[in-house]
């Protein structure tokens, strides 16, 4: 309760910048998935790199929904509104689709830019409704974050813009390379454990027997954690460094996580990746099929790859001095 009475008094006092042209980052998230808060710490970065001395608002999804009249107080025609990148536009996670879809419609006048998503439509009426919502908006961006779901929207979303891109937490690939150890030790595991997941319990103690005949010594972490007023806008990039110090610790990253994999990316730290039920992780490979550290097995069966390839990437010391993906990604923010 405490919490959105400051809420209020925050978008309260934001009244006053209405007639003013901004830039408003809706929707971005409270919760406890990290990747999704580390796009939100990244959009934040991009937004401020991109459009300089002009005000940027950030008004999170909770927020939003809590506060609809408060919100269109504050926000005029002239106003782009981007909304953030991820794994849900679709009906995997419908709420997050429901809370966009509501978004595009009661500003369907202004420019609104959706970041680097992946797409999932499961059934067909939903996906019907958001081709309709998503149709009727003047000037709609849709950027994809890999090529299966840059061939859906272009078939789906056929009157907005459709740009692909990388994940944009790819934005912050120098931002973490300083000060990290030089010794490293053990295997960090960041595996999934909601519908997405596909590698079973079995399979999962016949990677652990492999670490443990090589004397790896394995420390089962996440990239989800309890938020229950723990995360906000203040503290957010301070959590998700927690996380990424550790994985730096760590000779080796075992994930089937998009965001594992991209954590692993950033901090210099080799991974062996698995997919997940949806397309979005071996889309995101392209992006960086140049990095010899990272390494995806989409069997997760073949015990002898993965052992072979836990030898080979645990042996591997990352030294990086150029940063390819956060440029593929410049490329097209520049262009909005």
């Amino acid at each position: 309760m405490l919490k959105n009475i400051k809420e209020k008094i925050r978008l309260h006092g934001l009244k006053k910048y209405r007639s003013e042209k901004k830039i408003i980052f809706l929707l971005s998230p409270e919760h406890g998935n990290l990747g999704d808060e580390m796009i939100a710490v990244a959009t934040e970065k991009i937004l401020k790199d991109k459009y300089g001395e002009k005000r940027i608002i950030e008004i999170p999804r909770k927020s939003h929904m809590k506060n609809k009249e408060m919100i269109r107080d504050i926000i005029n025609k002239n106003d782009i509104i981007f909304l953030p990148g991820g794994g849900n536009l679709g009906d995997i996670w419908l709420g997050e689709e429901i809370s966009r879809r509501q978004v595009i419609e009661e500003y369907k006048n202004n420019k609104i830019i959706i970041m680097p998503q992946t797409i999932k439509f499961l059934s067909e009426k939903e996906k019907n409704i958001s081709q309709k919502i998503y149709s009727e908006a003047e000037d709609l961006t849709i950027i994809t974050r890999e090529k299966e779901s840059f061939k859906m929207a272009k078939e789906i979303f056929d009157k907005n813009k459709i740009l692909l891109a990388p994940d944009t937490v790819f934005y912050l690939e120098d931002d973490y390379v300083k000060n990290l150890p030089e010794e490293r030790d053990g295997v960090i595991m960041l595996m999934r454990n909601d519908q997405e997941k596909i590698i079973t319990s079995i399979i999962s103690k016949k990677i652990k027997s492999i670490l443990k005949s090589k004397n790896l010594e394995i420390k089962e972490s996440g990239t989800v954690v309890d938020s229950r007023g723990r995360i906000n806008l203040e503290n957010r990039e301070e959590i998700c460094l927690d996380l990424l110090k550790d994985i730096s610790k760590h000779k080796l990253v075992i994930t089937d996580r998009l965001h594992g994999m991209i954590f692993a990316v950033i901090t210099n730290t080799p991974a062996l990746v698995f997919g997940s039920s949806t397309h979005k992780t071996e889309g995101t490979l392209k992006w960086i099929s140049h990095l010899n550290y990272i390494s995806f097995v989409d069997d997760p069966s073949n015990l002898e790859l993965i052992e072979k390839e836990i030898e080979r990437l645990s042996g591997i010391k990352v030294k990086k001095d150029k940063y390819l993906v956060k440029e593929e990604l410049m490329k097209v923010i520049n262009k909005l």
